[in-house]
Formats: structure tokens, sequence, C-alpha cells
């Protein structure tokens, strides 16, 4: 007959149950207790990015629904315009005339036009009047001109008449040696019977097609 023997604390705490000291137990021990709260944060991590996964989704495919519903309607409306191009649009470039043409006295003088001869071609709302480039049809036009000289000391004035009132723009003189341009262009709303006029000094000036021309276009 064996007699079993219980210990009992020396402080007399007998049947009491101690707080665990997770610290103090083995590696094994704790890797038992923590491992069902790791696995419970990774459940909780994967079912979180679930939801906001499938969120996204469907907000996703809502929102391209209604941009898609509101898109048609104006795609369809682009669609169904017409692309057209305005061929009534005026273009004319002409170039300077030859000096055999042009006074050649060393004073500045309405410089003549080529309007016939190389890459030079006139709109339906010019024509060549008197050295004049003559507006025959009313509208916005940009007008450009370039005078290029040889030699210093020159200059150039850009004229418009309209019925005998004339608005004058002077160029600064050409001053340095060299190869020199003078380039202007601007837009205007023009009349009908505007002239339209450059001055300038012919025996300074250089008279190749790239070099001297005017010409406008209506916007």
């Amino acid at each position: 007959m064996r007699i079993m023997l219980q210990m009992l604390p020396r402080d007399g705490t007998a049947g009491m149950a101690t707080p665990l000291n997770q610290d103090r137990l083995p590696r094994r021990v704790r890797a038992k207790y923590l491992k069902p709260s790791l696995l419970g944060c990774i459940l909780v991590l994967i079912v979180t990015a679930l939801q906001v996964a499938a969120a996204s989704y469907v907000s996703y495919y809502v929102l391209k629904g209604q941009l898609q519903s509101g898109a048609d309607g104006q795609t369809a409306k682009v669609l169904a315009a017409p692309v057209t191009q305005d061929v009534n649009k005026c273009i004319t470039r002409w170039t300077s005339a030859h000096l055999s043409d042009q006074e050649t006295r060393g004073e500045e003088v309405v410089l003549a036009w080529e309007t016939e001869v190389g890459q030079v071609f006139t709109g339906n709302c010019t024509a060549y009047n008197q050295k004049s480039l003559e507006i025959i049809k009313p509208g916005v036009y940009f007008i450009y001109f370039q005078v290029m000289f040889h030699e210093s000391g020159s200059n150039v004035t850009f004229v418009m008449d309209f019925n005998g009132v004339k608005k004058v723009q002077n160029s600064q003189q050409v001053l340095e040696k060299g190869s020199k341009a003078v380039f202007f262009g601007s837009t205007y709303k023009l009349s009908e019977g505007t002239k339209i006029f450059v001055k300038s000094n012919p025996k300074h000036m250089l008279l190749r097609e790239s070099e001297t021309f005017i010409g406008l276009f209506e916007i």
C-alpha cells in the first residue's frame, strides 16, 4: 500500500493557481502558445485584403459603366459631326520683282512684286494694284513680309492705306554689315479696298524668292 504525499508550499497556498510567466517557459512551450495568435492575425489580414479587393473591383466596374454611358453620347456626337475643311480661305504669296523693275536711285521706294513667275500664288481675296497688295474680300488676315539686305543703312516701311487713311509702321535700320533681314507679321481685320505697300531701298536688297517676299492668309 503506497501512501501519496502532497507537497505543500511553505507559504501555505495549497490549491491556488499561480500566474504563468511565458518568459520563463522553454522555447518549444512558448511557440505552442504563440502559434494560435499569429495564425489568427494572418487570417484577419487575409480576410481584410480580400474585402478591400472586392470593394475596389465592384467600384471600378460601376464607375466604368457610368463613364461609358456618359461618354457614349458625346462620342456619338463627335462621330456624327462631319469633318469639314474650309477650302475658301485665301492665301497669297508674292516675291520681290527683279531689279530691272525697281527704281534704283538709292532712295526708299514702293517695292514691286512678282505675282506670276516662280513660287508665287494669288488667292481670291487679293489683287495686285500698282505695286500694292489690294484686299478685294473683307476679312481677318495675317499679313507678313520679309526684306533681306546685303548692305547697311536700309529701312523698311509698312503702309496700309484705306480710302486715304494710312497706317504706317517703320522698321529699325540695318546698321551692321552683312546680310540682314527685316521680318514683320501681324493680324488685321481689313475692309475691301485696303491697299498694302512695302517701301525700302532696292539697291541694298537681296531679291531671291527666299529672301524678299510678301504674303497673307485668311483666318
